[in-house]
Parts: C-alpha cells; structure tokens; sequence
C-alpha cells in the first residue's frame, strides 16, 4: 500500500503527531512530583517499623519501634505514631523513651515528642530507676539528650519530683529540673512536701 503525501494526507499526520506526543507527555510526567509540592503529603511510609542505629564500634546507640512512619520531603522530616525510642546509655540499663506522636526534622537530628511523653530507666545494675513524664520533649538522638520546657514529674522509689523545664544527658544519666521544683520524699503516700528552687 502505497501512501500518497498530499496536502490532506500531511495535517492529518502532523495533527496525529501532535496528539501523540502530546498524550504521551501527559502520561509519562512524574505525577509524584506535583504531590510532593503539596503541603502534608508525604513521599514514602513504613508500618510495623523496628530499627536499631549502631555507634562506630558496632553496638547499639539507639532504637525506634513504631507502628507506623511517614517521610516527608520539606526539612527531611518523618511523623512517627505511639514511638517508643530506646537509648543505650553509658551505664545502666538503656532508657526507654515514648509518646503519642514523634515529629523529626533534618533526618533524625530533632525529635519532637508529643503528648503522654515518657522515660524510664528501668531498675537494674547501676540504674536509676527512675520514671519522668511530660507533654511535650525535644529529643537530640545522636546525643543522647532530651529536654523540655514545660511541667515535669519525676519519679524514683522514695520520691517524687515536680518543676517546670527539665534536661536529661540519658549517656551519664545527668537529670536536672530547670525550675519551680517542690517534691515529697521518703513515704510519699503522706505526702509531706519539701521545696526546692
């Protein structure tokens, strides 16, 4: 079959060219780039997530298990849901870190803990064995440190401690209360309640 090149013939081809390049432009572009420019919407997820970061000797550093992790592309920030984080400190049993919601910016660099925030150092060899709760807390993975501006229990066998603002180096186990500090030692079920400054 032999095609004939006239005028009618050479718009029609040109016509069909253009559709045909327009079309597959459409379906080929990367739509995943027009939702990655959304505000909130996230590149990529993970559920059922368990990871462990190992420091330069290959032991562990810390750990995060969550039920489910988003990435986001703005700030290389993550939203984690109900995470518990676990830092090996120098001594003592590891500490153990929680909340309602983990906001992380820059990678993992700055973990902000939402709501029902929580660390304990469980009892054992060397242990503190303490228990402090917060709202919120901001947390420096890489250092091991975490510190809060707002109200703070503290709990040890013996004791309770309530101030505003507090920081925690959970490598040498360092705990200090900013201020407006008043607790109840000894017995604390009599609830007889020293100062503090």
């Amino acid at each position: 079959m032999k095609l004939k090149l006239n005028r009618k013939n050479i718009i029609i081809l040109s016509i069909s060219i253009i559709l045909i390049t327009f079309i597959w432009f459409i379906f080929s572009a990367d739509f995943s780039l027009l939702h990655r420019s959304k505000p909130g919407h996230y590149d990529s997820f993970m559920t059922n997530v368990h990871g462990i970061k190992l420091d330069k000797f290959g032991k562990p550093h810390d750990e995060l298990t969550t039920p489910n992790i988003k990435h986001y592309l703005k700030n290389d920030s993550a939203t984690a849901q109900t995470p518990v984080f676990i830092f090996y400190g120098k001594k003592g049993p590891p500490w153990h870190v929680q909340g309602d919601i983990a906001n992380s910016i820059n990678g993992n660099k700055i973990v902000y803990l939402i709501g029902h925030v929580k660390i304990v150092q469980p009892p054992g060899l060397n242990s503190q064995n303490v228990t402090m709760t917060t709202t919120k807390m901001t947390i420096y993975p890489n250092r091991s440190f975490a510190e809060t501006d707002q109200p703070v229990t503290i709990r040890q066998p013996g004791s309770i401690v309530h101030g505003v603002g507090m920081t925690a180096d959970l490598n040498s186990g360092k705990i200090k209360i900013l201020s407006q500090t008043h607790g109840m030692y000894g017995d604390v079920s009599s609830k007889q309640t020293t100062e503090g400054s």
